[in-house]
């Protein structure tokens, strides 16, 4: 946008790329509909009421606050605000019995996201700690987790499995982004031992996941409030655009979603809500050979190689 004058309350002139003028008027340009008022309020109140009833803040934003950003896809979790109380904590009470999982979603353009998720033993579970690096360097970020208090008290980090297979440049050549983080020849004593690929990466179970654990009035999964950015993601997220009479499964916009994704293969690895047991495969067995079959081929259609060569990769790891 080029210039912008505001030559009223309420009344806004813009340039836009093309350089034509635009004016973008504001409901409390009204002054029976300014919020600043007690009429006014009462009117924001009441519409906002209206809007939130069918559980679409998006229409409020785009329509109401003239906010671009919003998009037209649904929300995936449409209740999340209206429930946010009782979903997102002040804090968290650990206790003897408290088991502690980390995730990590690895990205090479986009933000890395790591997550630590404490589950209970009446299977609730919390995500109480988050951290977020732009164009990560393995070596800082393996120092960081393993310097957090909960390392050591972590059952696993569950990663995407990717992490095993996409190689990075290094002074000695090529190895992969797994190496990098667990191994001392390149993390020294941060080395990470407790990487392993999650039991999944897909989005509509977790999302099925969750909208089971907040059922009902105790929500089964919280967030500390300190944890923003899986908030926000949460908050945000939304499903692909429905074209038409075209049933789409439960595919979500991919952006902004990186916290929820270390959480997701935390959710997805976790056997007390019906995912794959942690037990490990013998590799000795057919089951191992599928296993890793499945996740070479999952790997092979991500990334667009051939299932040989993800399955080279993949043959070897704790499944």
């Amino acid at each position: 946008m080029g210039e912008i004058t505001q030559p009223c309350k309420g009344l806004t002139l813009k340039r836009n790329s093309a350089g034509h003028r635009v004016v973008l008027l504001h409901y409390s340009a009204d002054p029976e509909k300014d919020p600043e008022t007690k009429e006014g309020r009462e009117w924001v109140d009441r519409e906002r009421a209206e809007i939130m009833a069918d559980l679409n803040p998006g229409k409020w934003r785009a329509e109401y606050e003239i906010d671009f950003s919003v998009s037209g896809g649904d929300l995936v979790f449409p209740t999340f605000m209206r429930d946010k109380k009782d979903i997102v904590v002040p804090t968290f009470n650990a206790t003897s019995a408290t088991c502690y999982y980390g995730g990590l979603d690895w990205g090479i353009q986009n933000n890395t996201a790591f997550v630590i998720v404490a589950a209970q033993p009446d299977r609730s579970f919390t995500t109480i700690f988050e951290k977020t690096w732009k164009k990560a360097v393995p070596v800082v970020v393996a120092e960081e987790i393993k310097n957090h208090p909960l390392y050591e008290d972590l059952q696993f980090i569950a990663c995407d499995p990717a992490i095993q297979s996409h190689l990075v440049v290094t002074a000695s050549g090529h190895t992969t982004v797994a190496e990098l983080l667990s191994s001392e020849i390149h993390a020294g004593r941060h080395a990470l031992k407790k990487l392993m690929p999650a039991h999944g990466r897909s989005d509509e179970v977790c999302i099925n996941l969750i909208r089971n654990l907040w059922v009902g009035e105790k929500k089964k999964y919280q967030i500390l409030e300190s944890c923003s950015n899986i908030i926000d993601e949460i908050a945000a997220l939304e499903h692909e655009e429905s074209r038409g009479d075209k049933n789409l499964k439960e595919k979500i916009k991919d952006r902004n979603n990186h916290s929820w994704d270390a959480q997701k293969y935390i959710l997805l690895s976790h056997p007390d809500i019906g995912a794959a047991p942690t037990k490990r495969l013998d590799k000795n067995t057919v089951a191992y050979l599928d296993a890793v079959t499945q996740v070479a081929s999952d790997l092979a259609a991500e990334n667009g190689t051939s299932l040989q060569e993800e399955f080279n990769h993949t043959w070897g790891i704790d499944l």
